[in-house]
């Protein structure tokens, strides 16, 4: 069994040994991804100065990514035969009426999802860089709760803002602690759970009982 990035390093391992006229194509498509976002988008960058590297042997090389960060002029030099699009997406209230373009804010507050807005694919390609997933949209729209992608939205800021550390000076509400302690104990009945014995004595079929017993709350399961 091989992980995702395993089987994607292989992929472009193979790409790029067997790849490297001017008339193969290689697709990327979101290399990286499978560890840390660093070492992800080192990887992605790498293979992409190494195939330019080749000049006139560089093959066509098709390439979707989201590590923004490798997008810059120190990185991809504007003289690089890159050419950057993205696909378009059109922000709107439920009501279908657009706001992306009449919004007076700065581009990272326009980037910001609101209650009732919406976020439409065109399935247009267009020129240029897209520096924004409008992941929080997309979550809004399959059912992940506001308070949950406004809290997201909180901390993707912080990380941009290398603020991290703030997280670190902020309180549990007394309920927050409450639930916090009720989880703990769950988890400590789950791993003192002697499952394999469970397993192995042939009660297979009485496992989704014991276990609702480990998470309603009784001391001790035999």
């Amino acid at each position: 069994m091989q992980s995702a990035l395993m089987i994607d390093l292989n992929q472009v391992s193979l790409a790029l040994r067997n790849a490297s006229t001017s008339r193969s194509i290689i697709i990327l498509d979101e290399f990286g991804k499978g560890t840390i976002s660093s070492d992800g988008a080192g990887l992605f960058a790498g293979v992409i100065k190494y195939l330019l590297s080749l000049g006139d042997a560089c093959p066509f090389v098709f390439a979707a990514t989201h590590f923004h960060e490798v997008l810059t002029p120190s990185i991809l030099p504007p003289s690089s035969p890159i050419s950057f699009i993205h696909m378009s997406v059109m922000i709107t209230t439920r009501e279908g009426e657009m706001l992306e373009d009449n919004r007076e804010e700065a581009q990272e507050d326009r980037q910001r999802i609101r209650p009732g807005e919406a976020v439409t694919y065109l399935f247009k390609v267009s020129e240029g860089l897209c520096l924004h997933s409008h992941a929080s949209k997309c979550a809004l729209t399959w059912g992940i709760p506001q308070k949950v992608v406004t809290r997201a939205e909180y901390v993707s800021e912080l990380l941009n803002r290398n603020e991290l550390n703030a997280l670190l000076d902020e309180q549990m509400s007394e309920l927050e602690r409450e639930e916090l302690l009720a989880s703990e104990v769950v988890c400590r009945r789950f791993l003192d759970w002697d499952l394999a014995s469970l397993v192995n004595k042939g009660n297979v079929g009485q496992v989704r009982e014991m276990l609702a017993q480990v998470v309603e709350g009784p001391e001790v399961v035999e």
